[in-house]
């Protein structure tokens, strides 16, 4: 696992770590973000077959996993998003393919529309969209929802913007416990069907 030792007017001194996958560097790096769960828990999916080929980061944000929770850190959105820019600054990856889980996705969200160079392709799985900019968006984009669990007003956010939206198949909110196999196969599928 990596880390960075990080601080600036949003964040304290504090050390965030993330997963480094090696890849194919001809082809753009995948970053997820999973939000407040574990990075680790997604290491199986980013490893399928489906998503094989590229170098893939599993990012830790501020407070989940293996980095470290400041007190003084705000855990907003856009923190998180300065944070997760500061972190592909430091590795020198721009274009990602970025996959974004519940506060991870809003947090990718907010990444692309403040620092657009960053963000290649974008799939979401989670959000409540309406608000967080989602439609406004120039990248490829596109919706995962869970089988079991279909946010009602992200989905119409996503087909008004003409997004496409994958579903995860036999999968409540946590796609990735519900599904092991079904997650990296819908990822896969989001990220050739983005627009």
């Amino acid at each position: 696992m990596h880390s960075l030792s990080l601080s600036g007017p949003h964040l304290p001194e504090a050390r965030v770590r993330w997963f480094d996958l090696p890849g194919d560097d001809e082809r753009p790096t995948r970053v997820f973000v999973p939000g407040p769960d574990d990075a680790a828990g997604y290491v199986e999916a980013a490893l399928h077959p489906a998503l094989a080929g590229s170098r893939t980061l599993l990012v830790d944000l501020p407070g989940a996993g293996a980095s470290d929770r400041p007190e003084l850190f705000g855990y907003t959105v856009p923190e998180h998003a300065a944070t997760l820019a500061a972190l592909l600054d430091h590795v020198g990856v721009a274009g990602v393919e970025l996959v974004g889980h519940g506060t991870g996705a809003a947090v990718a969200i907010a990444l692309a529309g403040h620092r657009p160079e960053l963000v290649g392709r974008l799939v979401v799985a989670g959000p409540e969209l309406a608000s967080d900019g989602f439609a406004d968006l120039k990248c490829p984009r596109a919706f995962l929802v869970g089988g079991r669990d279909r946010p009602a007003g992200g989905e119409a956010v996503a087909k008004a913007a003409g997004v496409p939206i994958v579903e995860v198949l036999d999968a409540g909110h946590d796609l990735v416990a519900d599904n092991p196999a079904g997650y990296p196969e819908a990822v896969a599928a989001a990220l050739l069907v983005a627009r």
